[in-house]
Order: structure tokens, then C-alpha cells, then sequence
């Protein structure tokens, strides 16, 4: 076999089993991790072509296309679809308490220069910049905060923001709402539970005090 019919070979070979590149190319592949490093910054490697396709197709069945290419061709004057396709692609995976090793770190050699810096009239800001649904930056602020009442009820009253981002609204809606699965909160010390967390029924609601 020559060069040239290797290489027309490869190219035409489906990018997923069983599709066809005439609906799932190379190119699209190629558009679609453009698209997401451009608005996103987050890099597809060529190894994640199937979970590109796999993240997108569905929102490509709810469409009038037929391909990937006209798809995508859809999402250059549409600003909500290439939203969903974007928040389609990134992963929201967290729970309260994920990596505790980070959170007693954080225990140890930070919050003290934090609540002194409070406690002093200085500001005190925290990001969670890939929030998710914000288990993780709610498990932070009740760290911050602490389990002593007394020192907490200073310290809602300091200088103190937190800020939570994500590239997906549905998950910042979720954090904003503050609002989980009563379960999901047993791996959170049982001081921080019972001092920042409201049982409702299954679900657990965090305080107002330490969202308003």
C-alpha cells in the first residue's frame, strides 16, 4: 500500500466505532476542540474525540442536523446552543469534603492569617474558580468559619467574600441555591454539619447566615 492510500485510509477510518465520518469526522473533532479551548480554555486532546462525541450527540439529535459539521455550523449563530455544547464538555464532578487533606491544610497555615486579617478590618476574599455545584466552596466557608459559634458569629460580620464561578449556569444556579441531598454532607465534621447545615426534610439546606 502506498503513502498516499495509507494516509486516505486513516483519514476516512470512523473516529468512533460504528459512525460514520460522513456524520463524526477528524475535522469536526478539530472544530469542536478549537471551539472549546477558544472559549474555554480547556484542551482536547485527540485521545477524547469519543467523549466529545458522546457529550454532544444528544444535543445534535434535539437539533435539525444531520451531521456534526452542520452542527456545528448551527452553534455560529446560536450563543445558548454553543453554551449548552460548551457546558456539555467540561466535567462537574465534586461533594462536600473532596480531598480532605486540602481542607486541614487549609485548617493549619491558612485560616489563621485569614481570620487575623478579618479580625484586623481587612478584607478576606475566597474563589472557587470551577465551582461546580458548590459543595466544595460551601465545605471551605464552613471551615473558615469554624465550629465555634462564638467565633463564627464575629466572623459573619467581618470583611469576608466568597465568589463561585463555573462555565456552566445550570451548576452555578445549584450552588447559589445551596440546597443537597442530606447524605451528601456526612463526610463534613459533624461541628461544621451541626453549626451550618439546616436538615429539611431528606435534604440539607446551609444556613442563610453563611450565604447572605
Amino acid at each position: 500500500m502506498s503513502d498516499r492510500a495509507a494516509t486516505l485510509s486513516t483519514s476516512e477510518a470512523p473516529l468512533v466505532p460504528g459512525i460514520s465520518p460522513q456524520v463524526y469526522s477528524r475535522a469536526d473533532f478539530r472544530r469542536v476542540a478549537d471551539m472549546i479551548h477558544s472559549e474555554a480554555g480547556i484542551v482536547l486532546s485527540d485521545g477524547k474525540a469519543m467523549l466529545a462525541y458522546s457529550r454532544i450527540a444528544p444535543l445534535l439529535r434535539k437539533s435539525r442536523a444531520t451531521g456534526f459539521g452542520e452542527f456545528l455550523d448551527l452553534l455560529e449563530g446560536d450563543a445558548a446552543l454553543k453554551n449548552r455544547v460548551i457546558a456539555s464538555l467540561t466535567t462537574n464532578h465534586t461533594y462536600f469534603n473532596r480531598e480532605p487533606h486540602h481542607f486541614e491544610h487549609f485548617t493549619q497555615h491558612v485560616r489563621p492569617k485569614l481570620v487575623a486579617s478579618a479580625k484586623d478590618g481587612k478584607a478576606v476574599r475566597l474563589w472557587s474558580a470551577g465551582s461546580s455545584s458548590g459543595e466544595e466552596i460551601w465545605t471551605l466557608m464552613m471551615v473558615l468559619m469554624g465550629d465555634d459559634a462564638s467565633e463564627s458569629r464575629d466572623l459573619l460580620h467581618r470583611n469576608i467574600i466568597a465568589l463561585a464561578s463555573d462555565l456552566a449556569d445550570h451548576a452555578v444556579s445549584a450552588a447559589a441555591r445551596a440546597r443537597y441531598p442530606a447524605g451528601s454532607v456526612e463526610a463534613v465534621p459533624e461541628k461544621l454539619r451541626e453549626l451550618w447545615c439546616q436538615r429539611q426534610g431528606d435534604e440539607i439546606q446551609i444556613r442563610e447566615t453563611l450565604h447572605t
